[in-house]
């Protein structure tokens, strides 16, 4: 209640009540309106806090309490006349930087006024290593030649729907086996493409040559609605409007496909709801490989001027080389360094700055999907003050681009469930700005995106925490996104992991070493995360897998464990050297090298399954009937 006639502040002194109608002693009534229509309160509360002269307005209980006290704290010297506390804090108002603009004043600003409140970014210059490599480049070479090995089942009629059969199938590899390596891969593999959303695979052989296998009930693989098998046992060569160009990368979706040429041109098949094939349409599914629409890009004015000097005919359209898959969405990456998007929108996957959420009627809301590949070239940051501790602004929508955001190129890219993740290119010495960038946006989930919160990101947001003097010595050069996790790799071969890849445990929020690996001197070459486990081939030869592989994909051997908390080595393999490692649901893959007499010696006594195998399943798929029985006649 107010203050009356005589009554005493908290250090015992009087107050004399102000006037009727007056306001406090260095106040006009005009500063009395204006913090009332600041604060959103009437004139009278206004009136009633000046009065109190910070002291607050008393209660009931507080004079109960105060009665209780034993002693009153000592007075403090009387302040000279005319003055105020509410004075004092008007002249500062008056004098502070208007915020109408927006603009907010930093906790250290009453430290040391000569403080920023906001962080600049550093002055950054850099030169890319470019044209950014296609898929098919690995360990210094063009197409190099792998023996391909998997884990898991090939059956999936059962991946997330049944209860794997308890006999042994041929079907079902509990360890490491080399897939069809003489009667279909004669001559190696030098890509394999599966994403954490998949149950089918595409290999690129090192002829450049695409085969498919897995799950088909969408046409994912593009074979036609002559071939409708919902499954697909054994790898069949896969065919489209590239013709004999050799293909260079390849990525599954959930239910689609995308593949891309050595010209640089995209072909994508299946499932189509959403636009993630890129095919400038909406259709339920695409049965066969159709080329994909893409906006944008192009060579940049340093390339047009090479290829101008030697007579060669310059292009506007971007060349791609690089492409990755999340469920409903779909990424490419070109020669330069840019990044293209189509598909879902619904959790900021495009990385536009928009899911365009609208209701389509009363009780149905749709996205703003893209049915065309479009570059993204706006990245964003968070900033923080000087010491990296708080951050200026308490709203969490304040991320503004990046000063070089239309310079930047990206190296590597990757596609969870419905996430994203990019890291910078690499670039020459003498470049500064510190270490490599790594970005991601999309679903945030779980902490999926590396920034300590849950929150979905609609433009690509730098990942603070891979920043500093410890990255400038060891860059980030890989990107691997699993189901609701990320990992990065760096180039001393240490891994960064957060998120969560198992469906128990805490997700972990911002990135992290994995300290089994690092403090065991694990360096990590190879990586990958599916729907539950992650999988890491190192250097001295030992491939490590834990998470959870219900159908044998973490390949512990016949009678192993089907989930596992902490790292263990597959059985088999070790000794051999993995090259790349893809996984998928249901199932991982692995390229082997296969070069010297060690490599061998250590690959022969893998076990191995090859089509002939695996016909009386394809059979099965197609309707057909088993080889050496024949149909009934019906009467």
């Amino acid at each position: 209640m107010p203050r009356t006639k005589g009554s005493k502040n908290r250090a015992g002194v009087s107050i004399p009540a102000p006037p009727e109608g007056s306001t406090p002693a260095g106040t006009s009534s005009a500063d009395v309106q204006r913090l009332s229509r600041t604060l959103g309160i009437s004139v009278e509360a206004v009136e009633a806090m000046m009065a109190a002269q910070g002291a607050g307005l008393e209660s009931s209980s507080r004079n109960s309490r105060r009665s209780s006290s034993s002693a009153a704290p000592k007075a403090p010297a009387q302040a000279g006349e005319g003055s105020s506390a509410w004075a004092d804090f008007m002249e500062e108002a008056d004098s502070s930087p208007s915020t109408a603009t927006g603009t907010k004043r930093s906790r250290s600003s009453t430290k040391e006024e000569s403080k920023e409140t906001i962080s600049t970014e550093p002055e950054i210059n850099r030169e890319y290593i470019l044209p950014i490599q296609p898929s098919v480049y690995n360990d210094g070479k063009l197409f190099p030649s792998y023996l391909l090995t998997q884990t898991g089942t090939l059956d999936t009629t059962v991946v997330g729907r049944k209860k794997m059969p308890d006999d042994p199938r041929v079907v079902d590899f509990n360890t490491p086996t080399l897939l069809c390596p003489t009667s279909v891969f004669r001559k190696g593999v030098s890509y394999v493409a599966t994403s954490s959303s998949s149950c089918h695979s595409i290999a690129i052989t090192s002829e450049g040559i695409p085969y498919g296998w897995g799950r088909n009930e969408a046409g994912q693989l593009g074979l036609g609605s002559e071939n409708p098998a919902p499954c697909v046992f054994s790898p069949v060569k896969l065919d489209g409007g590239w013709g004999l160009n050799k293909i260079v990368s390849a990525s599954t979706g959930k239910s689609h496909s995308v593949l891309v040429d050595e010209t640089g041109a995209v072909y994508a098949a299946g499932m189509n709801k959403n636009g993630q094939c890129g095919v400038n349409s909406c259709t339920e599914s695409c049965m066969s490989f159709r080329k994909c629409f893409i906006v944008g890009g192009g060579e940049d004015e340093g390339e047009k001027k090479s290829k101008k000097q030697k007579g060669e005919e310059e292009s506007d359209a971007p060349k791609i080389v690089q492409v990755s898959c999340g469920e409903n969405f779909s990424l490419l990456l070109d020669a330069q360094g840019y990044i293209y998007t189509a598909g879902s929108a619904e959790f900021g996957q495009l990385g536009n700055g928009s899911t365009g959420e609208h209701f389509i009627t009363a009780n149905k809301i749709a996205f703003e999907d893209s049915t065309k590949f479009v570059q993204r070239r706006l990245f964003v940051w968070r900033p923080y003050d000087q010491d990296k501790i708080e951050r200026v602004s308490s709203a969490d929508t304040e991320k503004p681009p990046l000063v070089d955001s239309y310079k930047i190129r990206i190296g590597s890219i990757s596609c969870g469930k419905n996430h994203a993740m990019a890291v910078e290119a690499p670039f020459k010495k003498g470049s500064t700005g510190g270490a490599a960038r790594v970005f991601s946006w999309g679903g945030g989930n779980y902490g999926t995106l590396g920034h300590k919160i849950q929150g979905d990101e609609y433009l690509p947001r730098l990942i603070e925490s891979l920043q500093g003097p410890m990255f400038e010595s060891n860059q980030p050069v890989s990107a691997c996104a699993g189901s609701s996790c990320g990992i990065v790799l760096s180039e001393r071969g240490h891994c960064f992991y957060w998120g969560r890849f198992r469906s128990a445990g805490e997700a972990t929020m911002r990135p992290a070493v994995i300290e089994a690996l690092a403090n065991n001197g694990h360096e990590v070459k190879s990586l990958s995360a599916g729907a539950g486990m992650v999988m890491f081939g190192t250097a001295n030869g030992n491939t490590i897998s834990w998470g959870q592989g219900p159908h044998g994909e973490l390949g512990y051997g016949k009678g192993g464990k089907k989930s596992s908390a902490k790292p263990q080595f597959l059985g088999g393999i070790d000794k051999c050297l993995t090259m790349q490692i893809a996984c998928g649901y249901g199932h991982a893959l692995m390229l082997i090298r296969d070069e010297d007499d060690e490599d061998k010696s250590a690959s022969k006594d893998l076990p191995k399954v090859e089509k002939n195998d695996l016909q009386v399943y394809d059979a099965m798929m197609s309707g057909a009937t088993t080889p050496g029985k024949s149909k009934k006649k019906k009467k």
